[in-house]
């Protein structure tokens, strides 16, 4: 609801920062609440699940800063006409809805194949490979902050831009012969992740109709739980017929950057 939240309240320059201000917060809450279930975890296992009590504090704070105006909500509800989709957007929820399950796949697979992948080529540890993985949340970070400048100066091309940079991460990855060349594959990996991902958010705003906007983030949504869900059976998949899953998910973002461009094309923007 986050991302319809602020779609709904904010347009604009001012939406799109928000949208990349809530991609850093996730990744911080997911970097902050992993570290915090662990240490709940050496305590006793079934502490982990309080994590999830944050989100009381989280209502909380809605119920003071966003009070609900009853009158104002009913007289929008009137005015507000039902949802259509055309073949045009069901289309483009449907494509983006790929896109978002491919790069969560993406994000989830990194975590797990990096740290193998730095004990296989004996470039270090354990130790070494969290430091790598920590990277990769940093980065993405500051890539939210960064978006909305981002976003100001390249437009629509920015979606391009981000799958292009991503898949040229993902192959320094893969032919790194040591350390630093890796962490550098991981900065450029984790910094052009989050910022394709809120591209995607991002377009769904600007794109659709304000009314289905609530669908079309639900869509999505979805397929960034499959693709999250999925990550361990594509990765085996992968396995059988690569033998590096980095470079086929950089032939992945690859082919998504052409098929975006494609599309804008048919639009009438033009790179």
């Amino acid at each position: 609801r986050a991302i319809s939240m602020i779609s709904e309240r904010y347009t604009g320059d001012e939406k799109t920062v928000l949208l990349g201000y809530r991609g850093s917060a996730e990744v911080l809450g997911n970097a902050v609440m992993t570290l915090v279930a662990g240490r709940l975890f050496l305590l006793k296992w079934n502490y982990v699940f309080w994590v999830y009590a944050l989100g009381f504090g989280i209502l909380a704070l809605y119920w003071i800063f966003i009070p609900e105006n009853k009158a104002e909500i009913e007289m929008n509800e009137e005015k507000k006409p039902k949802e259509s989709l055309t073949k045009d957007n069901v289309f483009f929820i449907g494509l983006y809805t790929v896109f978002a399950g491919v790069l969560i796949c993406i994000s989830c697979s990194n975590s797990l194949r990096i740290p193998m992948l730095i004990l296989e080529r004996n470039f270090g540890t354990e130790t070494d490979a969290s430091v790598v993985l920590s990277l990769l949340m940093i980065t993405g970070i500051f890539s939210g902050i960064c978006f909305g400048k981002l976003a100001a100066i390249f437009k629509e091309k920015l979606m391009v831009y981000g799958l292009c940079f991503l898949g040229a991460g993902l192959l320094v990855i893969t032919f790194s012969g040591n350390m630093v060349f890796l962490g550098i594959g991981a900065i450029i990996t984790g910094f052009f992740y989050t910022i394709s991902l809120t591209c995607i958010f991002n377009g769904l705003s600007d794109r659709l109709p304000q009314e289905t906007v609530n669908t079309a983030t639900a869509a999505v949504l979805i397929g960034c739980n499959l693709g999250g869900a999925c990550s361990p059976i594509i990765l085996k998949a992968i396995g059988m017929v690569s033998s590096s899953s980095f470079a086929t998910y950089s032939c992945m973002t690859v082919l998504m950057a052409g098929i975006t461009l494609l599309t804008e094309k048919k639009r009438g923007v033009y790179l």
